[in-house]
């Protein structure tokens, strides 16, 4: 930088030392990924607000892990990829997650944004901009027990 100050006339010097600053300050930044966030999803709260927000084309991945438990006592503890093979489960799960399994760990941008399947691990990119919710796929998660532990990265 000092070879490319020298070159510039002197009046201008100071502006162009901003200037170049700048840019590696631009370049240095872009494309950087947050440092992960953990959140814990108890099983007992339908939705979770991560505190993380997000911006349309962001990479979020989101990597889970823990169990939970449904009502049912005949449904052992499960992990974030829900009930397997219990398609009878299905008719308590969230409205738009129908196919999905049962008591999965699912999420949503927004207040009032659409839920999709999370599961174990899920990368995908933001289509809106909003605030990251993690949840339950349970229209009754009173009555569950344990909890999901998510790891959250987002690359703007």
């Amino acid at each position: 930088m000092k070879q490319f100050l020298s070159q510039v006339r002197p009046g201008f010097r100071s502006a162009a030392a901003i200037i170049a600053v700048l840019l590696v300050a631009a370049a240095c930044g872009s494309g950087e990924s947050s440092a992960p966030v953990s959140v814990v999803v108890p099983g007992t709260d339908q939705w979770t607000d991560t505190g993380i927000d997000l911006s349309i084309d962001d990479t979020v991945l989101i990597e889970a892990g823990g169990e939970i438990t449904p009502s049912t006592a005949d449904v052992p503890l499960h992990g974030p990829d829900g009930v397997p093979d219990r398609p009878s489960a299905r008719q308590y799960n969230v409205e738009g997650l129908e196919e999905a399994n049962h008591n999965s760990l699912i999420g949503r941008i927004g207040e009032d944004g659409a839920p999709f399947p999370v599961g174990s691990q899920l990368q995908s990119e933001a289509d809106t901009d909003g605030r990251l919710f993690l949840g339950i796929n349970d229209v009754d998660v009173a009555n569950n027990g344990g909890e999901f532990t998510a790891t959250i990265t987002v690359n703007p």
